[in-house]
C-alpha cells in the first residue's frame, strides 16, 4: 500500500524481456529532473544482470542430474575395480 507518495512514477511497456510486459519506477526526486529515455536506460542497466532465483523444479532436476552422475561414477569405479582384478 501507498501512503503520501509523492514521487514520479515511470511506466514503461517495453522491458525488452519476454516475460515482463510492463514496469512501474519509483524514482528517486533528486533524479526526477533526468529524461525518460536516460532513467529508462538506467533500469535496463540496472536490471539486465539482475539475479533471479532458480525455480523449485530447476533445483529438483539438478539435484537429480548429481545424483544420476554420483551413480554412473560409482558403477565405472566398481567396473574398473572388477577389470583389474
Amino acid at each position: 500500500m501507498l501512503k503520501g507518495i509523492n514521487k514520479q512514477v515511470l511506466e514503461i511497456h517495453d522491458t525488452g524481456s519476454e516475460y515482463f510486459e510492463k514496469a512501474l519506477l519509483f524514482v528517486n526526486p533528486e533524479f526526477a529532473a533526468l529524461g525518460k529515455e536516460s532513467l529508462r536506460e538506467k533500469f535496463i542497466s540496472a536490471f539486465s544482470g539482475a539475479y533471479v532465483p532458480a525455480t523449485r523444479q530447476s533445483r529438483i532436476k539438478s539435484a537429480l542430474r548429481g545424483v544420476l552422475f554420483m551413480l554412473l561414477s560409482a558403477g565405472a569405479g566398481v567396473l574398473v575395480t572388477l577389470l583389474l582384478r
